[in-house]
Protein backbone atom coordinates (compact mmCIF):
# COMPACT_ATOMS: atom_id res chain seq x y z
CA UNK A 1 0.00 0.00 0.00
CA UNK A 2 1.48 3.64 -1.16
CA UNK A 3 0.97 5.83 1.86
CA UNK A 4 1.87 9.50 1.80
CA UNK A 5 0.20 12.73 2.58
CA UNK A 6 -0.72 12.17 6.04
CA UNK A 7 -3.12 13.93 8.29
CA UNK A 8 -2.69 13.75 12.38
CA UNK A 9 -5.20 15.56 14.40
CA UNK A 10 -4.00 16.62 17.92
CA UNK A 11 -7.15 16.69 20.33
CA UNK A 12 -5.97 19.77 22.90
CA UNK A 13 -8.78 20.21 25.35
CA UNK A 14 -12.57 18.72 25.96
CA UNK A 15 -13.30 22.22 27.33
CA UNK A 16 -15.82 23.80 25.57
CA UNK A 17 -18.52 26.46 26.38
CA UNK A 18 -20.35 26.75 23.39
CA UNK A 19 -23.07 23.55 24.93
CA UNK A 20 -24.32 22.83 21.36
CA UNK A 21 -26.77 20.06 21.91
CA UNK A 22 -25.78 17.84 18.90
CA UNK A 23 -22.04 17.64 20.08
CA UNK A 24 -21.13 13.95 20.90
CA UNK A 25 -18.52 14.99 23.60
CA UNK A 26 -20.86 16.66 26.34
CA UNK A 27 -20.87 13.90 28.81
CA UNK A 28 -16.87 13.83 28.63
CA UNK A 29 -16.63 17.86 29.74
CA UNK A 30 -17.68 16.71 33.38
CA UNK A 31 -13.64 15.75 33.60
CA UNK A 32 -11.85 18.77 31.85
CA UNK A 33 -8.31 17.64 29.62
CA UNK A 34 -5.94 20.00 28.23
CA UNK A 35 -2.57 18.77 26.50
CA UNK A 36 0.15 19.63 28.73
CA UNK A 37 3.38 19.00 26.76
CA UNK A 38 6.95 18.43 28.31
CA UNK A 39 9.97 17.27 26.49
CA UNK A 40 9.43 14.11 25.32
CA UNK A 41 5.70 14.79 24.26
CA UNK A 42 7.19 18.00 22.34
CA UNK A 43 10.28 16.19 20.84
CA UNK A 44 7.11 13.38 19.22
CA UNK A 45 4.76 16.19 18.47
CA UNK A 46 8.09 17.90 16.48
CA UNK A 47 8.57 14.37 15.14
CA UNK A 48 4.89 13.85 13.80
CA UNK A 49 4.74 17.20 12.48
CA UNK A 50 7.66 17.75 10.34
CA UNK A 51 7.95 14.13 8.81
CA UNK A 52 8.03 14.69 4.75
CA UNK A 53 5.10 12.76 4.73
CA UNK A 54 2.83 14.72 6.66
CA UNK A 55 0.92 17.35 4.76
CA UNK A 56 -1.79 18.60 7.19
CA UNK A 57 -1.89 19.17 10.46
CA UNK A 58 -5.62 19.52 12.09
CA UNK A 59 -5.83 21.22 15.66
CA UNK A 60 -9.04 20.88 16.68
CA UNK A 61 -10.43 18.42 20.11
CA UNK A 62 -13.29 17.49 21.73
CA UNK A 63 -13.95 21.01 23.08
CA UNK A 64 -12.53 24.72 21.69
CA UNK A 65 -9.00 24.60 20.93
CA UNK A 66 -8.26 28.40 21.30
CA UNK A 67 -9.53 27.12 25.10
CA UNK A 68 -5.80 25.91 25.39
CA UNK A 69 -4.03 28.57 24.22
CA UNK A 70 -0.73 27.01 25.20
CA UNK A 71 -0.42 23.69 23.78
CA UNK A 72 -1.74 25.38 20.53
CA UNK A 73 1.07 27.45 20.52
CA UNK A 74 3.61 25.01 21.03
CA UNK A 75 2.23 23.05 18.27
CA UNK A 76 2.08 25.76 15.68
CA UNK A 77 5.89 26.63 16.60
CA UNK A 78 7.10 22.96 16.23
CA UNK A 79 6.61 23.17 12.24
CA UNK A 80 10.12 24.17 10.66
CA UNK A 81 8.12 25.34 7.94
CA UNK A 82 6.10 24.46 4.57
CA UNK A 83 3.78 22.59 6.68
CA UNK A 84 -0.82 23.28 6.21
CA UNK A 85 -2.63 23.50 9.55
CA UNK A 86 -6.12 23.73 10.40
CA UNK A 87 -7.81 25.20 13.52
CA UNK A 88 -10.95 24.29 13.92
CA UNK A 89 -13.11 26.35 16.19
CA UNK A 90 -16.26 27.94 16.95
CA UNK A 91 -15.14 31.13 17.10
CA UNK A 92 -16.63 32.38 20.64
CA UNK A 93 -13.46 34.23 21.85
CA UNK A 94 -14.62 36.12 24.98
CA UNK A 95 -11.13 38.32 25.17
CA UNK A 96 -9.66 38.46 21.68
CA UNK A 97 -11.58 40.09 18.09
CA UNK A 98 -11.51 38.40 15.28
CA UNK A 99 -8.86 40.93 13.54
CA UNK A 100 -6.66 40.12 16.45
CA UNK A 101 -7.01 36.56 16.20
CA UNK A 102 -6.08 36.56 12.53
CA UNK A 103 -3.10 38.88 13.01
CA UNK A 104 -1.81 36.79 15.97
CA UNK A 105 -2.02 33.74 13.81
CA UNK A 106 -0.52 35.60 11.01
CA UNK A 107 2.29 36.14 12.73
CA UNK A 108 3.15 32.98 13.63
CA UNK A 109 2.78 31.45 10.20
CA UNK A 110 4.43 34.19 8.78
CA UNK A 111 7.81 33.25 11.10
CA UNK A 112 7.48 29.72 10.57
CA UNK A 113 7.02 29.36 7.21
CA UNK A 114 3.27 27.72 7.19
CA UNK A 115 -0.47 28.43 6.21
CA UNK A 116 -3.46 28.13 8.12
CA UNK A 117 -7.07 27.70 7.80
CA UNK A 118 -9.07 28.81 10.41
CA UNK A 119 -12.10 26.08 10.09
CA UNK A 120 -15.32 28.23 11.51
CA UNK A 121 -18.40 26.17 12.71
CA UNK A 122 -21.52 27.61 11.54
CA UNK A 123 -24.68 25.24 11.27
CA UNK A 124 -28.35 25.43 13.31
CA UNK A 125 -26.91 24.37 16.77
CA UNK A 126 -23.43 26.51 16.53
CA UNK A 127 -25.61 29.71 15.62
CA UNK A 128 -27.43 29.68 18.47
CA UNK A 129 -24.50 29.96 20.75
CA UNK A 130 -22.53 31.78 18.50
CA UNK A 131 -24.69 34.44 17.54
CA UNK A 132 -25.14 36.50 13.63
CA UNK A 133 -22.92 39.44 15.08
CA UNK A 134 -20.48 37.05 15.61
CA UNK A 135 -20.19 35.57 12.28
CA UNK A 136 -20.39 38.43 10.52
CA UNK A 137 -17.56 39.70 11.98
CA UNK A 138 -15.60 36.78 10.51
CA UNK A 139 -16.96 37.58 7.19
CA UNK A 140 -16.09 41.57 7.51
CA UNK A 141 -12.78 41.20 8.23
CA UNK A 142 -12.31 38.32 5.19
CA UNK A 143 -13.85 41.13 2.80
CA UNK A 144 -11.74 43.89 3.86
CA UNK A 145 -8.51 42.23 5.41
CA UNK A 146 -7.48 38.98 4.24
CA UNK A 147 -4.84 40.88 2.11
CA UNK A 148 -3.07 41.68 5.50
CA UNK A 149 -2.90 38.34 6.48
CA UNK A 150 -2.12 36.39 3.76
CA UNK A 151 -0.70 32.97 6.02
CA UNK A 152 -4.24 32.81 7.51
CA UNK A 153 -7.39 32.22 5.62
CA UNK A 154 -11.09 31.45 6.12
CA UNK A 155 -12.97 28.07 5.98
CA UNK A 156 -16.59 26.60 7.03
CA UNK A 157 -17.17 23.52 8.43
CA UNK A 158 -21.10 22.72 8.66
CA UNK A 159 -23.71 19.80 8.42
CA UNK A 160 -25.57 18.19 5.28
CA UNK A 161 -28.27 18.12 7.10
CA UNK A 162 -27.96 22.12 7.80
CA UNK A 163 -26.86 23.10 3.93
CA UNK A 164 -30.03 24.92 3.18
CA UNK A 165 -29.64 27.27 6.96
CA UNK A 166 -26.23 27.69 6.62
CA UNK A 167 -26.70 29.05 3.03
CA UNK A 168 -29.38 31.43 3.75
CA UNK A 169 -27.79 32.30 6.99
CA UNK A 170 -24.42 33.16 5.38
CA UNK A 171 -25.91 35.19 2.18
CA UNK A 172 -28.31 36.93 5.04
CA UNK A 173 -25.11 38.49 6.86
CA UNK A 174 -23.57 39.21 3.63
CA UNK A 175 -26.38 40.91 2.08
CA UNK A 176 -26.95 42.90 5.40
CA UNK A 177 -23.42 44.41 5.32
CA UNK A 178 -23.37 44.87 1.27
CA UNK A 179 -20.65 43.00 0.52
CA UNK A 180 -19.92 41.27 -2.93
CA UNK A 181 -20.08 37.49 -3.09
CA UNK A 182 -20.63 34.32 -5.04
CA UNK A 183 -22.11 31.06 -3.27
CA UNK A 184 -21.75 27.88 -5.49
CA UNK A 185 -22.15 24.53 -5.48
CA UNK A 186 -18.31 22.04 -6.28
CA UNK A 187 -20.21 18.80 -4.82
CA UNK A 188 -22.51 17.21 -2.51
CA UNK A 189 -19.84 17.95 0.59
CA UNK A 190 -18.46 21.36 -0.34
CA UNK A 191 -19.77 24.75 -1.49
CA UNK A 192 -16.97 27.72 -2.34
CA UNK A 193 -17.98 30.97 -1.68
CA UNK A 194 -15.76 33.97 -3.54
CA UNK A 195 -16.07 37.21 -1.37
CA UNK A 196 -14.68 40.56 -2.48
CA UNK A 197 -12.26 37.91 -5.14
CA UNK A 198 -11.58 35.99 -1.83
CA UNK A 199 -12.59 31.79 -1.64
CA UNK A 200 -13.85 30.32 1.46
CA UNK A 201 -14.34 26.63 0.97
CA UNK A 202 -17.57 24.95 2.82
CA UNK A 203 -17.12 21.59 3.81
CA UNK A 204 -19.92 19.55 5.12
CA UNK A 205 -20.36 16.45 7.33
CA UNK A 206 -22.99 14.37 8.39
CA UNK A 207 -24.48 14.53 11.71
CA UNK A 208 -23.63 11.72 13.97
CA UNK A 209 -26.39 10.07 16.13
CA UNK A 210 -29.29 11.74 14.24
CA UNK A 211 -31.97 10.15 15.49
CA UNK A 212 -31.60 11.43 19.16
CA UNK A 213 -31.88 15.05 18.20
CA UNK A 214 -35.01 14.04 15.86
CA UNK A 215 -33.38 14.89 13.13
CA UNK A 216 -35.31 12.03 10.49
CA UNK A 217 -33.64 14.15 7.98
CA UNK A 218 -30.74 12.71 7.94
CA UNK A 219 -28.07 12.11 5.41
CA UNK A 220 -27.75 8.37 5.53
CA UNK A 221 -24.54 6.91 5.94
CA UNK A 222 -24.17 5.13 2.44
CA UNK A 223 -24.85 8.22 0.58
CA UNK A 224 -22.01 9.84 3.07
CA UNK A 225 -19.52 7.28 2.15
CA UNK A 226 -20.32 7.51 -1.86
CA UNK A 227 -20.21 11.37 -1.55
CA UNK A 228 -16.63 10.95 0.52
CA UNK A 229 -15.33 8.62 -2.79
CA UNK A 230 -16.87 10.46 -5.36
CA UNK A 231 -15.10 13.75 -3.95
CA UNK A 232 -11.64 11.86 -3.85
CA UNK A 233 -12.25 9.82 -7.02
CA UNK A 234 -12.23 6.42 -5.35
CA UNK A 235 -13.71 4.35 -2.55
CA UNK A 236 -14.16 5.35 0.59
CA UNK A 237 -11.94 3.85 2.67
CA UNK A 238 -10.32 5.17 6.52
CA UNK A 239 -7.26 6.97 6.39
CA UNK A 240 -6.71 10.17 4.78
CA UNK A 241 -8.17 10.17 1.05
CA UNK A 242 -6.57 12.50 -1.34
CA UNK A 243 -7.02 12.76 -5.41
CA UNK A 244 -4.14 11.25 -6.54
CA UNK A 245 -3.85 8.20 -7.91
CA UNK A 246 -4.53 4.96 -5.32
CA UNK A 247 -2.70 6.49 -2.71
CA UNK A 248 -3.56 7.29 0.89
CA UNK A 249 -1.78 8.73 3.99
CA UNK A 250 -2.17 7.89 7.58
CA UNK A 251 -5.31 9.50 9.48
CA UNK A 252 -3.63 10.03 13.27
CA UNK A 253 -5.46 11.31 16.54
CA UNK A 254 -3.69 12.62 19.07
CA UNK A 255 -5.33 12.93 22.50
CA UNK A 256 -5.34 15.34 25.21
CA UNK A 257 -3.73 12.52 27.15
CA UNK A 258 -0.85 11.53 24.61
CA UNK A 259 -2.76 8.18 23.29
CA UNK A 260 -2.42 8.02 19.61
CA UNK A 261 -5.10 6.35 17.52
CA UNK A 262 -5.93 5.58 14.33
CA UNK A 263 -8.65 8.18 13.43
CA UNK A 264 -12.28 6.55 12.77
CA UNK A 265 -10.89 3.16 14.79
CA UNK A 266 -10.22 4.46 18.18
CA UNK A 267 -10.56 1.08 19.27
CA UNK A 268 -7.19 1.11 21.39
CA UNK A 269 -4.21 3.62 21.45
CA UNK A 270 -1.05 2.07 19.43
CA UNK A 271 1.39 4.69 21.32
CA UNK A 272 1.41 7.68 23.74
CA UNK A 273 3.23 10.82 23.35
CA UNK A 274 4.26 11.22 26.75
CA UNK A 275 5.77 7.66 27.48
CA UNK A 276 7.75 6.63 24.30
CA UNK A 277 9.68 8.06 21.68
CA UNK A 278 7.42 7.84 18.35
CA UNK A 279 7.83 8.10 14.62
CA UNK A 280 5.45 8.29 11.40
CA UNK A 281 7.21 4.86 10.23
CA UNK A 282 6.03 2.97 13.22
CA UNK A 283 2.15 3.75 12.08
CA UNK A 284 2.95 2.86 8.45
CA UNK A 285 4.29 -0.37 10.05
CA UNK A 286 0.88 -0.80 11.54
CA UNK A 287 -1.60 -0.22 9.15
CA UNK A 288 0.62 -3.10 6.52
CA UNK A 289 1.00 -5.60 9.32
CA UNK A 290 -1.96 -5.34 12.27
CA UNK A 291 -5.30 -7.03 10.05
CA UNK A 292 -7.42 -5.00 11.58
CA UNK A 293 -6.40 -1.97 10.62
CA UNK A 294 -5.38 -2.78 7.48
CA UNK A 295 -8.70 -3.96 6.58
CA UNK A 296 -10.13 -0.98 7.39
CA UNK A 297 -7.44 0.87 5.35
CA UNK A 298 -7.57 -1.40 2.35
CA UNK A 299 -10.89 -2.84 1.83
CA UNK A 300 -13.83 -0.51 1.02
CA UNK A 301 -15.55 0.75 3.91
CA UNK A 302 -19.25 -0.20 2.54
CA UNK A 303 -18.65 -4.12 1.73
CA UNK A 304 -17.39 -4.04 5.52
CA UNK A 305 -20.49 -2.80 6.62
CA UNK A 306 -22.82 -4.79 4.49
CA UNK A 307 -20.91 -7.75 5.89
CA UNK A 308 -21.15 -6.19 9.34
CA UNK A 309 -24.71 -5.62 9.94
CA UNK A 310 -25.05 -9.43 9.24
CA UNK A 311 -24.27 -9.68 13.07
CA UNK A 312 -27.39 -9.94 15.39
CA UNK A 313 -28.78 -6.51 16.23
CA UNK A 314 -25.86 -4.14 14.39
CA UNK A 315 -27.89 -3.01 11.57
CA UNK A 316 -29.66 -1.13 13.65
CA UNK A 317 -26.61 0.32 15.35
CA UNK A 318 -25.15 1.08 12.19
CA UNK A 319 -28.06 2.76 11.01
CA UNK A 320 -28.51 5.27 14.65
CA UNK A 321 -24.74 6.01 14.48
CA UNK A 322 -24.77 7.09 10.72
CA UNK A 323 -21.36 8.26 10.20
CA UNK A 324 -18.29 6.46 9.36
CA UNK A 325 -16.15 7.74 11.55
CA UNK A 326 -17.96 6.50 14.85
CA UNK A 327 -18.97 3.36 13.63
CA UNK A 328 -15.95 1.09 14.26
CA UNK A 329 -15.25 2.27 17.97
CA UNK A 330 -19.05 1.59 19.18
CA UNK A 331 -19.10 -2.14 18.02
CA UNK A 332 -15.83 -2.45 18.77
CA UNK A 333 -16.44 -2.68 22.40
CA UNK A 334 -19.34 -5.81 22.12
CA UNK A 335 -18.47 -7.41 18.73
CA UNK A 336 -14.25 -7.44 18.37
CA UNK A 337 -14.08 -11.63 17.92
CA UNK A 338 -17.00 -10.94 14.87
CA UNK A 339 -15.69 -7.84 13.31
CA UNK A 340 -12.29 -9.44 13.34
CA UNK A 341 -12.89 -12.40 11.72
CA UNK A 342 -14.77 -10.73 9.18
CA UNK A 343 -12.14 -8.62 8.47
CA UNK A 344 -9.54 -11.36 8.22
CA UNK A 345 -12.11 -12.78 5.45
CA UNK A 346 -12.23 -9.75 3.59
CA UNK A 347 -8.35 -10.28 3.22
CA UNK A 348 -7.75 -13.85 2.11
CA UNK A 349 -9.89 -12.79 -0.49
CA UNK A 350 -9.60 -11.17 -4.02
CA UNK A 351 -9.32 -7.77 -3.53
CA UNK A 352 -9.89 -6.84 -6.86
CA UNK A 353 -13.38 -8.83 -7.10
CA UNK A 354 -14.86 -7.09 -4.24
CA UNK A 355 -13.21 -3.87 -5.91
CA UNK A 356 -14.61 -4.50 -8.89
CA UNK A 357 -17.94 -5.41 -7.72
CA UNK A 358 -17.67 -1.90 -5.61
CA UNK A 359 -16.47 0.11 -8.38
CA UNK A 360 -19.71 -0.73 -10.03
CA UNK A 361 -21.93 0.12 -7.71
CA UNK A 362 -20.10 3.55 -6.83
CA UNK A 363 -20.58 4.75 -10.47
CA UNK A 364 -23.90 4.02 -10.87
CA UNK A 365 -24.96 5.72 -7.32
CA UNK A 366 -23.01 8.72 -7.13
CA UNK A 367 -24.27 9.57 -10.61
CA UNK A 368 -27.14 10.14 -9.36
CA UNK A 369 -26.28 12.05 -5.72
Amino acid sequence: MNLNSHLIYFDITNVCDAGCDFCMYREGRKNPERLQLDTVSSLNVYRLINHPGTDCIVISGEGEPFSNENALKQILDSSIGGKKFQIITNGLWKKISVPERFHELNKIAKKNGDQYTVRLSIDSYHASRIGFKRYEEFFDFVASSSDDVPNVSLAVRSLIEDKTFTRRLISKILKRSKMNYELREICVLEDELHLNNTPIKIQYKNLVNPYKLGRVDCFKLGGYTLAIGNKYGKLFTLGNLNTTSDSKGLNLTVKPNGNVFFYGAEIHPYGNIFTELLDIERFEHIVSKDPFINALYTVPFNDLIEKLREIPGVSSRIDKINNPYWIIKDLYRTHKEEMSEIFRMFLKENQETYSLKNKNLYIQVTHNI
